[in-house]
């Protein structure tokens, strides 16, 4: 779980607007946007990774981390990965990093699916 930062423009998106500056999101990816297309806009970012969200236009919005994700689920995909990696490695296999409810992050996928009702 780390903290994705929305950034002024955000504020003007739809299924961003009116969400907290920051808020907590549940990331696991080991592919990133490296470059962003050409007209590409960023509208958040986190310490884990400059391009959380990237909006192409007015109708796509893409998301680096998971929406769908409860914490639950992340904790159980998160000490899976660690197990498994430190397994391979020889290592004690032990917890990995804390995870939480991300209900902001939720918000978002939320929003998404009650716009597709609307239309």
């Amino acid at each position: 779980t780390h903290t994705v930062a929305l950034n002024a423009s955000a504020a003007r998106h739809p299924l961003l607007c009116g969400l907290p500056t920051a808020f907590p999101a549940n990331l696991a990816h080991s592919q990133s946007v490296l470059i962003p297309p050409p007209g590409a806009r960023i509208l958040a970012s986190s310490a884990h990774e400059p391009h959380q969200i990237l909006a192409y236009g007015e109708q796509v919005l893409t998301l680096q981390f998971h929406p769908e994700f409860t914490g639950r689920i992340m904790e159980v995909y998160v000490n899976y990965l660690t197990a498994t990696r430190n397994r391979k490695a020889g290592r004690a296999v032990n917890a990995g990093l804390p995870v939480q409810d991300t209900p902001k992050a939720r918000e978002v996928l939320q929003r998404f699916v009650a716009a597709l009702k609307k239309n």
